[in-house]
């Protein structure tokens, strides 16, 4: 894929704002941006702000509010721009583990889909479990994956906004 070659920061007034670019850069009328549920209350709002269509992939509690390989395939369309990630999750607090990434990102390589990945709450993590970034879990994943992220929650920063997108 070409769809990101080059390896770019950008800074922004907060997360919320990266990803806000990051969606209306990537998506426009037609798109589908895939989101699973439960998800952040700005994620939709954003996905119609650049006319693209939120396809929601239902995450619910018997999946430990976690999408499985087999829902994210079946969600992908020719028209699917983006698959939003959200690991540590707001507002269920569910993480991802290192394998359960990996075969999320065979799919999105396999695909071609791009994922923006939103790490705010990376940092807060309990009960020995780890953080990994799905970009960093291979050069294949790394290409289509920005990662969104800020001082916000980890530095307990909220009124100094600001944050990232690196992709």
């Amino acid at each position: 894929s070409t769809r990101f070659p080059y390896t770019t920061l950008f800074r922004s007034c907060g997360a919320k704002h990266s990803l806000y670019n990051v969606i209306v850069a990537l998506c426009s009328e037609g798109d589908e941006v895939i989101l699973p549920a439960p998800y952040w209350v700005s994620y939709p709002e954003m996905i119609i702000a650049a006319g693209a269509k939120a396809v929601i992939i239902e995450a619910g509690q018997d999946h430990d509010f976690k999408v499985t390989p087999e829902q994210l395939r079946a969600a992908i369309t020719p028209q699917t721009k983006l698959f939003i990630l959200n690991s540590p999750s707001n507002p269920t607090g569910m993480l991802y583990s290192r394998e359960e990434l990996a075969a999320l990102s065979r799919i999105l390589v396999e695909r071609d889909v791009c994922c923006v990945s939103d790490e705010i709450y990376e940092k807060i993590v309990y009960d020995g479990q780890e953080h990994v970034s799905i970009a960093a879990l291979g050069p294949e994943i790394k290409q289509r994956t920005i990662v969104v992220n800020g001082v916000s929650k980890a530095y307990s920063m909220t009124g100094w906004r600001i944050g990232y997108a690196a992709g």
